[in-house]
C-alpha cells in the first residue's frame, strides 16, 4: 500500500470530502494515525488505512496499512515518516527524535525535514507500549533505571558484612556464602530488562575475588524464586546481566530484593552500586 501526498486542485469536486482535506483544516503539526493492533505482538506494527498525517508543510494519507520498514533493533523505537515529491515512507529508528517548535512536531533532527509519528519498546520479539506521538512534551522514552538504596541492606551474619561508607563491606576471612539482601520497590506491570552492579574486588588472577548477586522473587509462601544470577569477578568493578526470568512485575503475589554475598572465604571487598533498567508501563494507555 501507498502513503500519498495531498496536493489541493481547484477542479477537484470531492475535496471537502477527503480526509486529506481534512488534515489541511488542521494545518501544522496534525498526527491523525492509528495502528493495526495496539496489544503487544510479534508482528511488525502497521499503521492503519485512512490515517493522515503532516510532515514538514505537506499533508499524507494512507491508502492502505502499511507496515513500517526495516527490523527494529532491541530497545526504544521510532517510527519515521520521510516525505517525497508525491508519496511519504516509514521506517524504524532507535535515535530519539527532537521537537521543533516551526514545525509543531518530533523531527530526527532540529534541521531534519523527517518526522517521528509513534514509538514502542521491541524487547527482541514483541513490539510493547505502543504509542502515537502527538503533542509536545511526550514523554519519549519508557525506560527507567532505579539505583537500589543501600542503606536498605539487610546482613546475614552482621559481623562479616555490613554496610559502611555507603557501601556493602565483605570482611577479610568472611565466611564462603555469607551476605545479605536489599528489596527492590518497582512499579507493579513493568518489565525488569537489566541488572546491574558496580564494586571493588581483589586482584584479577585470585580465585577467592567473586561477588554473587542475585535478582529473586519470593511469594506469600517465602518461597523465592531466581530471576537473575550473575557474578562480579575478580579485578572487575562493574558486571551486569540482560538475562531475566519473570520479567513482569506482580506485586500482587510477590515481593523482590536482590541478594549479594561472597562466594569464597578470605575476602575484603565491597558493593557500591546495584541499578536496575526497567520498562514502565504505568501510564500506558489502555
Amino acid at each position: 500500500m501507498a502513503i500519498k501526498k495531498y496536493v489541493y486542485a481547484e477542479n477537484d469536486a470531492d475535496w471537502l470530502d477527503t480526509a486529506a482535506e481534512r488534515l489541511e483544516q488542521q494545518g501544522k503539526g496534525t498526527n491523525r494515525i492509528s495502528y493495526t493492533d495496539f496489544a503487544d505482538s510479534s508482528v511488525n506494527m502497521s499503521i492503519t488505512e485512512s490515517s493522515y498525517f503532516e510532515v514538514g508543510g505537506s499533508g499524507f494519507y494512507v491508502t492502505g496499512d502499511t507496515a513500517v520498514g526495516g527490523t527494529p533493533a532491541t530497545g526504544v523505537c521510532y517510527i519515521l515518516a520521510t516525505g517525497a515529491t508525491a508519496t511519504a515512507t516509514i521506517a524504524w529508528t532507535t535515535t530519539e527524535p527532537v521537537w521543533r517548535d516551526d514545525l509543531q512536531g518530533y523531527y530526527a533532527t532540529i534541521a531534519s525535514s523527517v518526522r517521528a509519528l509513534g514509538s514502542c519498546y521491541f524487547d527482541g520479539s514483541d513490539y510493547l507500549m505502543k504509542e502515537i506521538i502527538k503533542e509536545h512534551k511526550y514523554s519519549l522514552s519508557c525506560l527507567k533505571e532505579i539505583m537500589l538504596p543501600l542503606i536498605g541492606f539487610t546482613a546475614y551474619c552482621d559481623n562479616e558484612v555490613t554496610y559502611t561508607g555507603a557501601n556493602i563491606v565483605f570482611a577479610n576471612g568472611i565466611t564462603a556464602g555469607r551476605g545479605g539482601k536489599i528489596p527492590v520497590f518497582l512499579p507493579d506491570g513493568a518489565v525488569v530488562l537489566k541488572c546491574e552492579v558496580w564494586g571493588t574486588t581483589i586482584a584479577a588472577g585470585t580465585p577467592d575475588g567473586l561477588i554473587e548477586i542475585d535478582l529473586h522473587r519470593s511469594d506469600n509462601t517465602i518461597t523465592k524464586t531466581s530471576m537473575a544470577e550473575f557474578n562480579l569477578t575478580e579485578g572487575n568493578s562493574n558486571a551486569s546481566t540482560t538475562s531475566i526470568s519473570y520479567a513482569t512485575i506482580d506485586i500482587a503475589n510477590y515481593c523482590y530484593f536482590v541478594e549479594t554475598y561472597a562466594a569464597y572465604t578470605y575476602q575484603q571487598e565491597r558493593v557500591y552500586g546495584i541499578q536496575i533498567t526497567y520498562l514502565d508501563r504505568t501510564n500506558e494507555r489502555a
